[in-house]
């Protein structure tokens, strides 16, 4: 299992040079660029301004990521942040692949992902597909928050995440 540094560090998760976002125990140091990683000394980095959740050291950072991994993210994180009461169902009723969004044949079940169970897949393929694209930033995340809130997640989660590295699937319970 993966697990993001600054997700770990409970003292980094208090100290003042974090910024929490919408998300409970979601947070991260602002110091850093969400698309490339650097931290510019001497820059403020903005915070998108829809899910306030990431940031970035300039607007070729920030539309590079938009484009690849956040524009689907932002809606999820945005969705996530409003209050959900312990045990509510998250769900956006459609069972379709969260990395190629075939619909899943009647009877058929999707693979959920192992570490967040948020999102389902067709099969490995897609799940390796998705982790490639961009769940490995998001799966802890999302977990998070799910413990947090307590909220139950489904496969096509709004708060959906894009998937989890291969080999940690589970299989989805038709009755959802």
């Amino acid at each position: 299992v993966f697990s993001s540094p600054w997700l770990l560090t409970p003292w980094l998760q208090t100290s003042a040079a974090l910024e929490k976002c919408p998300l409970p125990t979601l947070g991260m140091p602002t110091d850093q660029c969400d698309n490339c990683g650097r931290r510019p000394p001497h820059v403020t980095l903005s915070k998108c301004s829809g899910c306030k959740c990431v940031a970035y050291c300039g607007t070729l950072c920030q539309t590079t990521h938009w484009r690849e991994a956040h524009k689907v993210q932002c809606k999820r994180l945005l969705t996530a942040s409003q209050d959900t009461q312990s045990g509510q169902r998250i769900d956006s009723g459609d069972r379709r692949c969260s990395h190629c969004n075939h619909r899943a044949p009647l009877g058929s079940q999707l693979q959920r992902c192992g570490g967040c169970k948020a999102v389902a897949y067709c099969g490995p393929h897609c799940q390796i597909q998705a982790w490639k694209a961009g769940h490995k930033q998001q799966c802890a995340q999302l977990a998070a928050a799910r413990n947090s809130t307590g909220a139950v997640m489904s496969s096509n989660s709004k708060v959906g995440c894009l998937g989890q590295r291969a080999g940690s699937l589970e299989v989805e319970d038709q009755d959802e």
